[in-house]
């Protein structure tokens, strides 16, 4: 918010009714009448304290969401790396699977196995590069205009007294305008620090949710959707101890993924198209009109707590 900006400001508006009163104003004080000078800017002050304190306290209630949504990224940050070596883990125990994987397996089936476990292969190679978790901001304390702002009426309306007095309207007005554009202007200085503080929280919790969901859906989602796949197939004698260990491994994965705050969304037909939760296969911007029900469930879509990091795809 810019002094020189909107016109309804409380400080135009403010400006204007010292120019419009300069004359009732300039004949009180000359019988050495304060009162009117001093109520109206009483009246400008308890304004702009009154907009100070509901700027102060949304922003510090911005500030505070801010924090805890960094607060909770770190917490999923910290759970990838903690969990990571149990990734790895779990992706060498399939190291023989890919030697093996053309093995009786009909050819269909034995190509996208190989794509998967060359998928699985690289994750388990792959480690998270160590993050210094970010300083959240502190929100500025000890800052306030009430008492700095009520002296400032005395000491004003005292200065219009004794030697250095007003001794013209023009400087009477120039007096009451500087007294309250330096109460705008702190106003608007304290505002904008606030404002930073609280933009500061965000965009550090922007910066650790954007390196988990990169590692998530760089890495890992691309895995389990080798994985959904692969199960996907029929049931395969030859197959079935693979099978069983690649079901495994998935379930590992997904439980590992948990720590991190990051869940498959239920799949399941019948259900109506949401887009805030689906994408129809194929064409990712179509918006389907009335109520439509989900035919066929492509792939899975994941969230991190109510956030949607990945929308399922579906057939209607």
């Amino acid at each position: 918010m810019a002094m020189s900006g909107a016109q309804d400001s409380p400080f135009e508006a403010h400006r204007s009714r010292l120019r419009d009163q300069l004359p009732l104003f300039w004949e009180s004080y000359r019988l050495s009448r304060y009162e009117l000078v001093e109520e109206e800017l009483r009246r400008f002050l308890g304004a702009v304290l009154s907009l100070h304190a509901a700027n102060k306290s949304n922003e510090e209630n911005w500030f505070t969401s801010g924090c805890k949504t960094l607060d909770l990224w770190m917490q999923r940050e910290a759970g990838l790396h903690h969990a990571w070596p149990e990734f790895s883990l779990a992706m060498h125990s399939l190291s023989d699977l890919e030697t093996d994987a053309k093995k009786g397996f009909p050819p269909e089936l034995s190509s996208q196995l190989s794509f998967c476990l060359g998928g699985i292969r690289r994750l388990g190679e792959f480690s998270p590069p160590e993050q210094k978790p970010p300083a959240p901001p502190a929100f500025p304390s000890g800052l306030s205009m009430d008492q700095a702002g009520e002296d400032a009426l005395i000491k004003a309306v005292a200065g219009l007294r004794g030697a250095g007095a007003p001794d013209s309207p023009a400087q009477l007005l120039g007096r009451l305008e500087s007294v309250s554009a330096a109460w705008w202007h702190s106003h608007l200085h304290l505002a904008e620090m606030y404002r930073k503080s609280a933009g500061e929280a965000r965009r550090l919790a922007a910066g650790v949710r954007q390196r988990v969901l990169e590692t998530v859906g760089h890495r890992v989602l691309p895995v389990l959707d080798a994985l959904d796949a692969v199960l996907a197939f029929p049931e395969n004698a030859a197959a079935s101890d693979w099978v069983y260990r690649l079901r495994g491994t998935r379930q590992v994965i997904l439980t590992l993924l948990d720590r991190t705050g990051v869940t498959p969304m239920e799949a399941g037909t019948d259900k109506l198209f949401d887009p805030i939760l689906h994408q129809i296969a194929g064409q990712p911007r179509f918006r389907p009109p009335g109520r439509i029900v989900v035919a066929k469930w492509v792939q899975n879509g994941y969230r991190a707590g109510d956030e949607v990091i990945r929308k399922a795809e579906v057939e209607i």
